[in-house]
Formats: structure tokens, C-alpha cells, sequence
């Protein structure tokens, strides 16, 4: 049986190879990742998405997260996007958060706020999180809804804003 410090080690590792991957490697690495199904190392693999510039990593990454089915992946993909440095990496995370089949909905407004506050790039993947969330509560989204009404958009966002003022309000 491996320990914690053994565990840790062995993500780090693969972690590593990850990141200094190319090419096909890099598909042979999350294959081999995806195999194991161990949901510790995710936390590490939301970092390396946040910070990849690789797009053979990036896809493999996203469609990678996208299939975990734990909810503890929700928070953690939530603080990443708050936490990225740039929107590109925003953009890769917000990706996962519409491709998979959990449920978003308990940050709405982080989606709505990157709706109105990030480039185009991250006000659609946002606008694209919103329109594939659960049942956002009423009070919630009447909040929301609030907010992106009283933005100031530009042209080319003002669609985005308005089909998911439509969405929430039920308009």
C-alpha cells in the first residue's frame, strides 16, 4: 500500500513529466492518467491546465477534466479561474466547466462577473457556462441578472449578456 508521502511523490512525478511532455507523450501520460482514475492528483492537473500553453496539452487536459465526476473538482475549478494570471488560462478553465456534466450553478455569479468583466474570449466560454448550468435559484439569478442589466458592455459582447439575461429571468 502507498502512503500519502509516496502518493504525493508519484503525482508530482507524473506531474513533471506532464509538463516537460511533447507529442504523443503527452497523450500516453493522461491515457495513463485517466486509467488509474485517482482523483488525487487532480488538483495538480488544474494547475498544469491553468498554466499550459501546449495545445496538444491543453486538449488532452480539458477532455481529461471534463470526464471526472466528482464535485470536489467544482470548487477547485472555480478557484483556479479566480485565480489565473491571464485570460487564455481562464479561457482553458472555463472550457472544462461547460464540457462536463457537473453543476456550476453554485458560481453563477463568477461566470456572470467574467461575462461582463473579462476579453471576448472568456465572456463566451462564461456566457457558455451559464446557458449549460443547472437550475440557478431565483434569488440568484434575479441577482445576476441585476448586474448584467446595469453593465456596461460593449457591441460585440451585448448578445452574450442579453441570451443569458434571457436564460435566467426565463424571458
Amino acid at each position: 500500500m502507498i502512503d500519502k508521502k509516496e502518493e504525493a511523490g508519484e503525482y508530482a512525478r507524473v506531474l513533471k513529466e506532464l509538463r516537460e511532455a511533447r507529442g504523443e507523450r503527452v497523450e500516453q501520460l493522461i491515457g495513463e492518467i485517466r486509467a488509474r482514475e485517482e482523483f488525487g492528483i487532480v488538483p495538480g492537473l488544474v494547475t498544469l491546465l491553468g498554466e499550459a500553453r501546449d495545445a496538444r496539452l491543453v486538449s488532452g487536459l480539458t477532455s481529461l477534466l471534463a470526464d471526472v465526476r466528482d464535485e470536489q473538482l467544482i470548487p477547485l475549478l472555480a478557484l483556479g479561474i479566480e485565480m489565473a494570471k491571464d485570460d487564455g488560462d481562464k479561457v482553458n478553465l472555463l472550457r472544462v466547466c461547460w464540457e462536463s456534466a457537473l453543476d456550476f450553478s453554485e458560481y453563477a455569479e463568477l461566470f456572470a462577473r467574467l461575462l461582463v468583466e473579462g476579453d471576448f474570449a472568456v465572456a463566451l466560454e462564461a456566457s457558455t457556462v451559464i446557458e449549460n448550468l443547472g437550475r440557478v435559484p431565483g434569488d440568484r439569478a434575479g441577482a445576476i441578472v441585476k448586474l448584467l442589466e446595469g453593465a456596461t458592455t460593449d457591441e460585440g459582447r451585448a448578445p452574450l449578456v442579453s441570451a443569458v439575461v434571457q436564460r435566467l429571468s426565463g424571458r
